[in-house]
């Protein structure tokens, strides 16, 4: 074997472990965002309860939304709460709504009417719908 495939070798070596070392740091980049825990992420969130007892994490970006929230903390009243769902491994019914299409309504189409638990249970079909609004009140 002579010098040169020896040398060939030892590049393309180093190289391969640079692509490697750098597709790890990115991987580690992206997992570092998306573990971060959403109250670092997101500016507003709070806790609702739905008619049927159940509690959610909810995150708002919209500042308007926010105010809507809050009076309706103040006030104790009950609204249609949702938006788009999302999957999500770290809550405990698996979903969330998108923190950037999140709604407070006193009226909602039916056809998106439902309960924290039923998305839940029914996931896939919710997923599929795409949006769901829950009749709640907010607690925290």
């Amino acid at each position: 074997m002579d010098d040169r495939t020896l040398s060939e070798r030892s590049y393309t070596r180093a190289l391969t472990v640079a692509i490697v070392l750098v597709a790890c740091l990115g991987v580690a980049w992206l997992a570092s965002i998306y573990t971060r825990p959403l109250n670092d992420v997101y500016p507003f969130t709070c806790v609702i309860r739905d008619s049927h007892g159940s509690t959610i994490q909810l995150y708002v970006i919209d500042e308007e939304v926010w105010q809507k929230l809050q009076t309706m903390k103040q006030q104790g009243l009950h609204k249609w709460v949702g938006g788009r769902l999302l999957r999500d491994s770290q809550s405990t019914l698996g979903f969330r709504f998108d923190p950037e299409t999140v709604v407070v309504a006193d009226v909602t189409a039916e056809t998106f009417q439902t309960w924290l638990q039923d998305i839940s249970d029914r996931l896939e079909y919710w997923l599929g719908v795409g949006i769901a609004y829950v009749w709640a009140e907010v607690l925290d």
